[in-house]
């Protein structure tokens, strides 16, 4: 996945802050040996890579802890919403798969750098 997310911190000049953060994400998965032309014997099926594609929004909260000004240690939680938007195989592409939805709840844990910070929020 390739996410782009966002965080809004309550209380931006303590060491301990409450964030909550939304996220948009692209997703893609390969799966080797899992797409089939026809079932029946071995002798006539062709069997091949399926690939997947679609879209994620999150919506969460965390805390965050700042030993430094320019590094955060991250703990949260995202309520996740995956959807496919098109399946790709041997019998070619599909879109608008209404069936490859998924609702999720993930838990994350991550250190943070920031490059530049605006001089409103500096100690």
């Amino acid at each position: 996945m390739l996410f782009l997310d966002t965080k809004y911190y309550f209380s931006a000049n303590r060491a301990i802050q409450p964030f909550l953060t939304g996220e948009i994400a692209y997703s893609w998965l390969r799966v080797e040996e899992s797409s089939v032309t026809s079932f029946g014997p071995p002798e006539v099926a062709i069997v091949g890579d399926a690939s997947f594609r679609g879209l994620a929004l999150g919506i969460g909260g965390g805390i965050a802890h700042c030993p430094h000004p320019k590094i955060s240690i991250n703990l949260g939680v995202i309520f996740r919403w995956l959807m496919i938007g098109s399946a790709k195989g041997e019998l070619g592409e599909l879109y608008d798969i209404n069936t490859l939805n998924a609702f999720n709840l993930n838990f994350t844990i991550g250190i943070t750098y920031t490059f530049w910070v605006h001089k409103r929020f500096k100690k």
